[in-house]
């Protein structure tokens, strides 16, 4: 193997990202494999390419037992992501956790059941926002699975392009038609749950395809950490506040006059903050020059005591939109009408045959 190829492998390796112990053990285990795979060309006998290989897997296993890491860890953390967050990518998981400070966790565990897994991540102080679509099995049982996958599409590029566009928030995972978001002040927030409140009625004021969205918050100590094994996983978070702020979603409103989106939060978090300070009315310019206030469309209900699945009875505030939108194309629609350019575009080949697998 020439100096050329030894360099390639080596960029190759750093590309990863992953520690220098885990690099040297993997480029050890590829410069092996092509050492005997070129001697195997040669026509070197089966058990000399056998013992390369075998010794190019045993240095990766010793960096195992070693417990040195083999997942991507870019050096980050939790700044980089109030920036990613702020640059318009907003995903969690862009980056890892390396040197993490106190109240942070970093140590691998061993299953008896299978491999080994970090416990890597950062206890923090945060507030999470689920938003799901209102009536989504209803609304897409006439769809295909294509155009249910247009339809949960738009609603996330919504959210993500105008709820979150002047925020902090980062998104932290998508599950079905429901979309988890956190606030914090490790991410740049000021005051978290202000922060999540207003993102929240962004997205209600911005409804131009009617998902007319249900919105659930709360706040409290979380961990952003790693989740699975080395063989698959990714960056999420854990915590009480997680589960609470999906069953505030799922709440219905007691109230029976019109409203098209809910925003459900436990009524300790609201305090003393008036609606007209949270949500300020909207400013025009008149003809005459002077400025006119449009009153935002919600309504802030009293609290009240509710039954959560699995969950302490705990009493929530709610606020609701009585405005609607009534889009020209629903959201529907648009999946629909996807889904024929798509066609038209001779780029859907459903009938078409898997590849053979290797």
């Amino acid at each position: 193997m020439g100096p050329a190829s030894a360099r390639s492998i080596t960029a190759f390796i750093s590309s990863l990202g992953i520690t220098r112990a885990a690099q040297a053990a993997w480029a050890t285990r590829l410069r092996t494999t092509t050492i005997a795979v070129q001697l195997q060309k040669s026509g070197a006998t089966q058990p000399v390419t056998n013992r390369l290989l075998k010794f190019g897997r045993a240095c990766v296993e010793a960096a195992v037992n070693r417990r040195q890491e083999l997942l991507s860890c870019r050096p980050s953390a939790l700044k980089q992501l109030s920036l990613l967050g702020r640059n318009g990518r907003f995903t969690l998981g862009a980056y890892g956790f390396r040197g993490l400070q106190i109240g942070g966790h970093d140590r691998s565990l061993h299953s008896p059941w299978g491999a080994s897994f970090p416990v890597r991540g950062r206890e923090i102080d945060a507030t999470v926002l689920f938003a799901d679509i209102t009536a989504f099995s209803a609304r897409t049982q006439e769809l295909t699975p294509t155009e249910t996958l247009i339809f949960v599409n738009n609603f996330f590029a919504w959210i993500s392009a105008e709820a979150l566009r002047h925020t902090s928030g980062l998104i932290d995972k998508y599950i079905g038609d429901e979309v988890m978001v956190v606030f914090s002040k490790e991410f740049g927030a000021t005051d978290p749950f202000l922060e999540a409140v207003q993102a929240a009625r962004w997205m209600a004021e911005n409804d131009v395809l009617a998902f007319w969205p249900h919105m659930g918050i709360a706040s409290g100590r979380v961990i952003v950490g790693y989740a699975g094994t080395p063989l698959r996983y990714n960056c999420s978070v854990f915590g009480a506040p997680v589960a609470l702020a999906a069953r505030c979603a799922g709440i219905a409103p007691d109230d029976e006059g019109h409203y098209s989106s809910s925003i459900t939060f436990p009524a300790s978090e609201w305090g003393k903050r008036e609606l007209g300070e949270v949500f300020p009315a909207k400013e025009y310019e008149l003809p005459d020059g002077t400025i006119g206030k449009q009153p935002a469309p919600w309504e802030l209900l009293g609290p009240r005591s509710v039954e959560i699945k699995n969950l302490p009875d705990i009493e929530v505030r709610e606020i609701l939109r009585r405005g609607t939108y009534m889009p020209m194309q629903s959201a529907e629609n648009r999946a629909q009408y996807a889904m024929s350019v798509i066609e038209r575009a001779g780029r859907y080949w459903p009938g078409s045959p898997l590849p053979d697998a290797q």
